[in-house]
């Protein structure tokens, strides 16, 4: 018997560390620190049991620092990068097609998450599968889905929308938002921000534009997923509120961190639940990032903000209110 403890002990000392699995490296680039998307990547990668050692590169909304941290990361040479936003996915992977090795990471797998449209901006084809070493995860419904949750609550016959001509995602998505109303017989009145002369958004103008679409009799706000939008999006959406407009949101954040008083949204924790997923037949079924199709949620969250719409005596029809989730 002792021996047999003897020889069992042996084999445990070998074998256990190659059941040890090291955990997997990543390196995440985000756009304003850490949010419910990585809380709820987090939250997937522990409940699958996949050990990961994760460093954070925030830009804090400074887009200079993106060279700079891929050479970090170049250098570091981790098992996946992990990027939030469009901004940090095209500048990491690049555009199909133009990815360039000495500007791009081109051969560590990236998976790039809270994309608005991966492939209206190039990231993926249309296909959504790169046939390179990404992938992405979207977190934004279709506009004309949009359009219609909006005439779901109230009809409407203009829709005002503001929006930073810098941003090639914001861009896109207006032009989206453009067809769709147009198919609806819905008028678009646009506000781009004007920029200043080193190219960017000025948020001095905000009021303004906001009095000049309640000027236009707009009945709804449109925010799209704009970095700069929803920077400022509480000095927006109350400045919205004191005209008596409602803001529409495609983003749950507007709903829950400023003022807009409803949105179709894709619910933070579960995009980042999806990006695990996408993580996950990377670095553990050993899947190419290039050969996963783009994935976004087949379901999306009508989100109302009770307080708000109370504060505007709007009220939703009562059948909105069996499929609606109503916060505070």
């Amino acid at each position: 018997m002792k021996r047999l403890l003897i020889l069992l002990s042996l084999i445990w000392l070998i074998v256990t560390p190659a059941l040890a699995q090291d955990p997997y490296r990543i390196h995440m680039i985000l756009w304003r620190g850490e949010t419910q998307v990585e809380q709820g990547f987090r939250a997937y990668m522990d409940s699958r049991q996949i050990p990961v050692e994760i460093t954070v590169h925030n830009i804090n909304r400074d887009r200079s620092l993106i060279p700079g941290i891929l050479e970090e990361i170049e250098a570091a040479r981790p098992d996946l990068v992990y990027t939030w936003g469009t901004s940090i996915a095209l500048a990491t992977a690049g555009r199909q097609g133009e990815a360039d090795p000495a500007r791009n990471i081109t051969d560590i797998p990236v998976v790039s998450t809270m994309v608005s449209a991966p492939k209206a901006v190039g990231l993926v084809p249309e296909t959504g599968i790169t046939g390179r070493n990404n992938t992405a995860v979207s977190h934004v419904p279709p506009v004309p889905t949009q359009v219609q949750a909006m005439k779901s609550y109230r009809p409407v016959r203009r829709i005002g929308v503001i929006f930073n001509p810098a941003e090639q995602n914001s861009l896109v998505n207006v032009e989206s938002l453009r067809a769709a109303t147009a198919a609806e017989g819905i008028e678009l009145i646009e506000a781009p921000v004007p920029l200043n002369a080193d190219g960017e958004a000025s948020a001095d103008v905000i009021p303004d534009l906001i009095d000049a679409l309640a000027d236009a009799q707009v009945e709804f706000l449109y925010i799209g997923p704009d970095s700069f939008v929803g920077t400022h999006s509480v000095e927006i959406t109350e400045r919205a509120i004191g005209h008596n407009i409602p803001s529409f949101t495609a983003t749950e954040l507007e709903v829950r961190d400023a003022s807009a008083m409803f949105g179709l949204v894709s619910r933070y924790e579960a995009v980042g639940a999806l990006t695990g997923f996408q993580v996950e037949q990377v670095l553990v079924q050993g899947r190419d990032p290039g050969s996963l199709p783009m994935l976004t949620l087949d379901r999306f969250t009508f989100l109302i903000r009770r307080d708000v719409m109370q504060r505007l005596k709007l009220y939703p029809p009562m059948q909105i209110l069996r499929y609606a989730v109503v916060i505070e």
